[in-house]
């Protein structure tokens, strides 16, 4: 059996193998590498025990493919190092909604603001497709995304989605997550 020749006839028939990358340790990132220039495959996701070295091997892994990636992010953002420190990064405004009704209210309108901070640069950048990774800073970009009509997806990397992911799973035309390992028979 000769591998290559199979994947050039799965790349051929339009099927082909889809792979998910779980580990995005020194090996991962050696494969998403190569992954790339290899025919008959097409990466779907990438996990890792820390979601911050997911979303940097993920990163690469799209930016090796020729993909134009930007960052929209609060203000927690401006310190991501690595390959998602390169990307340009737009800073929206987000808050939590929580606490008192002062903070529920303050939150509220910073979720506001930021949506149309993001539907201002959506409407410039012209992005093919949105992908949230959860937590409360995606909800304003995936609210004016899902606005505007552009394709989005949700990822939640936990075994539970959290609040912002559970948010918008109705409103987006797609989620993922990452595989139980207790849904698998041994």
């Amino acid at each position: 059996m000769n591998l290559h020749r199979k994947l050039l006839e799965r790349q051929a028939a339009g099927k082909p193998l889809r792979i998910g990358v779980i580990g995005a340790g020194k090996f991962g990132t050696m494969y998403l590498a190569q992954a790339r220039r290899t025919p008959g495959i097409h990466l779907v996701g990438v996990a890792d025990l820390s979601p911050d070295r997911a979303r940097e091997a993920l990163a690469e892994a799209l930016r090796a493919r020729g993909y134009t990636l930007a960052l929209f992010t609060d203000q927690r953002g401006e310190a991501y190092k690595g390959e998602l420190g390169q990307l340009p990064t737009h800073r929206i405004s987000a808050r939590r909604i929580d606490g008192g009704w002062s903070n529920k209210i303050r939150g509220g309108l910073s979720m506001i603001t930021g949506a149309l901070q993001s539907r201002r640069l959506f409407r410039q950048l012209q992005p093919s497709v949105v992908v949230g990774f959860g937590g409360y800073a995606s909800v304003p970009a995936m609210w004016a995304a899902t606005g505007l009509r552009i394709p989005t997806v949700v990822h939640e990397q936990n075994a539970l989605m959290g609040r912002a992911n559970r948010l918008m799973a109705s409103r987006v035309d797609g989620w993922r997550s990452m595989p139980r390992a207790w849904d698998r028979p041994a």
